[in-house]
């Protein structure tokens, strides 16, 4: 007997639990069993359910402002008091990747990987980092882009993965520009020569120039920033119908699949269990789907709502 619970109460596993932690036991009990049918069907679905998890990885040199990127995305308020102060002026460096789950969508991961340092090769980064983790990648700068930058960004785009830049810490561009321009500061026209520089750095590798982004980590109401969020999302809806099923179907397995399942489980008889996690994801499913009907007063909302109730 692989799985015993000690009741109903016990069996509320979640589809995608279920998924994480029953579907590796089960497959090397057929890699002991030799039910080699069985063990290519689990893989299968391993694979299915890996494919359904999308991370985006925040990448960039060390300081490049990495960290508070994810953090703002994650809809984490940065606060630094008195005891904070040298953390503030010598952040500690990412050493490994550190994963955020995404605020709307709890399938994505918001990763803040381990920066690199500016004598590091472009391709040795790009290969410590294993790309292929991960569904979007958006790289932080801080001040115009360089060679070192272009070759990060062509071998992304090699690796045929989605990129966003996203110039940091534009606050300081921008009082920097202040200072020296003095009574010829004019603030729109200085935010267009840093995207101008961006759009045209972007260019020379062949991506687009509606993938750059001004953004200040200590004025997100400012700049860039909500149109970076739409842009994400965008791609996270634009990844997700590229995939067979819905990361949701996952989570929506029917009372009677859940207990034919367990008992399976229960009493070893496992080798139709493949049929029965397959033919669950296959099953339509009924999910909640809400639909806001907004209008002008008088304009027949109601009526319209009405309608669509009968």
């Amino acid at each position: 007997t692989l799985f015993r619970s000690s009741g109903v109460g016990d069996r509320t596993m979640a589809g995608q639990e279920m998924f994480d932690d029953v579907l590796p036991v089960l497959r090397i009990h057929y890699q002991t069993s030799g039910f080699q049918d069985g063990v290519s069907q689990i893989e299968a679905l391993e694979a299915s359910a890996k494919a359904l998890k999308l991370g985006i990885a925040v990448i960039g040199e060390n300081g490049s402002g990495k960290t508070t990127l994810v953090n703002a995305l994650c809809g984490y308020q940065e606060v630094c008091d008195d005891s904070q102060l040298a953390s503030f002026f010598n952040p500690p460096i990412v050493l490994d990747p550190v994963g955020h789950v995404h605020p709307t969508y709890p399938n994505i991961m918001l990763w803040d990987m381990p920066g690199y340092e500016a004598k590091e090769q472009p391709a040795q980064y790009l290969k410590s980092i294993n790309l292929q983790d991960y569904s979007i990648l958006v790289l932080c700068v801080v001040g115009p882009l360089t060679d070192h930058h272009f070759q990060l960004l062509k071998g992304i785009k090699q690796r045929r993965k989605v990129c966003y830049v996203v110039r940091m810490k534009v606050d300081l561009d921008v009082h920097t520009c202040k200072r020296r321009l003095r009574t010829r500061y004019v603030p729109q026209d200085v935010l267009e020569e840093l995207r101008k520089g961006c759009m045209e750095g972007l260019a020379k590798v062949g991506l687009s120039s509606d993938q750059a982004f001004l953004v200040s980590g200590l004025e997100l109401e400012k700049y860039d920033f909500s149109k970076l969020e739409d842009a994400l999302e965008r791609e996270i809806l634009s990844v997700k119908r590229t995939i067979d099923g819905d990361p949701e179907d996952l989570k929506h397995w029917s009372k009677e699949k859940m207990e034919q399942f367990y008992e399976m489980c229960d009493t070893g008889g496992l080798a139709d269990l493949p049929v029965l996690i397959q033919s669950a994801l296959d099953t339509p499913v009924n999910i909640r789907l809400d639909i806001a009907v907004t209008g002008e007063v008088g304009s027949g909302k109601s009526s319209f709502v009405n309608a669509l109730r009968d």
